[in-house]
């Protein structure tokens, strides 16, 4: 449901700097990624990070004009690119 509104209030997350609510700063958006078979949000590929760079679309995202909070907990969940779509192969 919030990620719908922030598609819908037309915010831009490229650049958008992900942190979480104790204040922990996970890196800027380069990119999101859908599902392509239905059109969700699966995550977001974040710049300044070597290898851990996904983050996976969690409830507890919430869009700013210029930052998005998550729950701190969201940081244990950050994984390679190339891990989660290696996961979404059947």
């Amino acid at each position: 449901p919030e990620m719908k509104e922030v598609l819908e209030r037309g915010y831009v997350l490229r650049g958008v700097r992900i942190h979480t609510t104790k204040g922990l700063d996970l890196g800027e958006v380069e990119d999101v990624l859908f599902d392509p078979a239905t059109g969700a949000v699966e995550g977001f590929l974040l710049s300044e990070r070597a290898d851990q760079n996904f983050l996976p679309y969690t409830p507890s995202f919430v869009a700013g004009e210029d930052v998005a909070f998550v729950d701190p907990s969201a940081e244990a969940t950050i994984i390679s690119l190339k891990e989660a779509l290696s996961e979404k192969r059947p």
